[in-house]
């Protein structure tokens, strides 16, 4: 099938017409904005009031003091969002992603941002989708846990263009969606929809219009600094009375008297503590490569006592991990940290050779971590070996498999895995012991694995079949 995809001028006139292919963004604010931001704090007001008028009245050293205490809380707060801006936008500019595209029969490689509505792009494994897109050639492997919290990848094939856009997590579908990655297989799609009309972009639309309003802790001290201020005031403007009328002080001094007596009540080290804490805070989550763009999110993770969510995916690392190896009646557990017995490294071999060294399928990725920790000095890892044709993973059949041709003149060397049930299809196992089978799959799967099963096989004839269910 021959792919034209969009005229480069009309692609020109769409991206004119409908912008660039990126996710809603916070604008950027001006220096002075970001300045005046910072007075959120009321306490900062009185200190700054306070220093101003000590100045005002002739006392350096006190005024000095406390707009020493502004000047700290300002730069501190300044200089930990203007660092945060900085590393965002830095890691923005090293993405800088790129995709293929058919334009004029003609594939080149752009920038995502230049990606519009109709463009046909060219998927592979290990791609970042960049928009919404309808699968017209091709299988692929997506992992869209981003949009579902599910960490297995889902199953995409092309299907009819009448069908309206579907949504994340259905599998066998032909939508693939913007933000998921490609981790198997390879594909043309067209483009339904870019930035933020794509679902991640709807996404992003709602987010940005959530306004951050002050932490519970930022609420309650100004809450405080209210209370005291106001008793302060009450008590200074008493104090300056009594000094003038009763005590007969010049008003200036009892003015200043009364003022020392406000900055004495009002616990002006606040603001100066939480921001050092915040900043403190900040750093390590920094240490752990976390970004915080506002200080009060590290009160807000500190206050979590208990996280419900409703998705698993949600908790874990995002991949998985080979457990368990079961042949026959053995079974060998990762966690009780043994050595590999021998019995195990026939089926680490085919489940290796069955597996992509350069996939990003998470299985795939188990696989090989496993085997070549566990196999590593054993005849059974073979890194040089390519195949001469891959089975690729299609409905009904659960399964997929690589060939080898392991010397010239030798049968074909099939390695297979997939679902338990549709590998013992393709070995035509009797009923007895595909019963068994079953029973063992069922026990593991009843104690929370995701089981997968492995085989291999010899074919000697000269052609390879079209499909893998016509193998003998």
């Amino acid at each position: 099938m021959e792919f034209r995809g969009l005229d480069p001028a009309d692609a020109r006139r769409i991206l004119e017409e409908e912008g660039e292919n990126l996710l809603p963004q916070e604008r950027a604010q001006h220096f002075f904005r970001k300045f005046l931001s910072l007075f959120s704090e009321p306490m900062l007001f009185l200190l700054l009031g306070g220093g101003i008028l000590y100045f005002l009245l002739g006392d350096r050293s006190e005024g000095l003091i406390l707009l020493s205490f502004v000047f700290v809380v300002l730069a501190m707060t300044y200089f930990q969002k203007r660092k945060t801006e900085q590393a965002l936008t830095a890691l923005a500019e090293v993405a800088a992603p790129r995709t293929t595209v058919i334009r004029g029969s003609v594939r080149m490689v752009i920038p995502v941002r230049q990606v519009v509505r109709g463009d046909l792009l060219v998927l592979s494994e290990g791609d970042r989708i960049p928009a919404d897109l309808r699968l017209l050639d091709g299988r692929l492997l997506v992992d869209e846990s981003i949009l579902t919290g599910e960490s297995l990848p889902v199953l995409k094939l092309p299907g009819s263009e009448d069908l309206g856009f579907g949504r994340p997590g259905e599998s066998a579908s032909p939508f693939v969606f913007a933000g998921t990655m490609v981790t198997n297989g390879s594909g043309i799609a067209r483009v339904h929809a870019t930035g933020e009309h794509s679902a991640i972009g709807g996404i992003g639309v709602a987010l940005t219009g959530i306004s951050s309003g002050p932490s519970r802790l930022e609420r309650a001290s100004a809450r405080f600094v209210r209370i005291a201020s106001f008793v302060g005031l009450v008590l200074a403007s008493l104090n300056v009375v009594l000094l003038y009328r009763v005590g007969h002080r010049e008003f200036l001094k009892s003015l200043l008297g009364g003022l020392a007596l406000v900055m004495a009540i009002l616990p002006e080290e606040i603001p100066v503590i939480l921001t050092v804490f915040f900043a403190l805070g900040s750093w390590r989550l920094a240490r752990k490569k976390i970004l915080v763009k506002r200080m009060s999110a590290v009160e807000v993770l500190g206050a979590i006592t208990v996280l419900a969510v409703d998705k698993t995916g949600t908790l874990t690392e995002n991949r998985l991990d080979l457990e368990l190896v079961a042949v026959g009646s053995g079974i060998f557990r990762a966690s009780d940290g043994e050595t590999f017995p021998e019995e195990f490294h026939k089926v680490m071999e085919y489940a290796l050779l069955a597996s992509s060294p350069l996939s990003e399928d998470p299985i795939d990725k188990a696989i090989s971590s496993f085997g070549k920790s566990h196999l590593s000095g054993t005849e059974h890892l073979h890194d040089s070996w390519e195949p001469v044709k891959v089975y690729a993973l299609e409905p009904p059949i659960l399964a997929m498999a690589r060939v080898f041709e392991t010397s010239e003149g030798s049968p074909f060397l099939f390695a297979t895995k997939g679902a338990p049930e549709s590998v013992a299809d393709l070995c035509h196992l009797p009923s007895e012991e595909a019963a068994d089978l079953n029973r063992k799959v069922e026990s593991l799967a009843g104690q929370g694995f995701r089981v997968l099963g492995v085989a291999m096989g010899r074919y000697a004839f000269s052609s390879l079949p079209g499909s893998l269910h016509d193998v003998p």
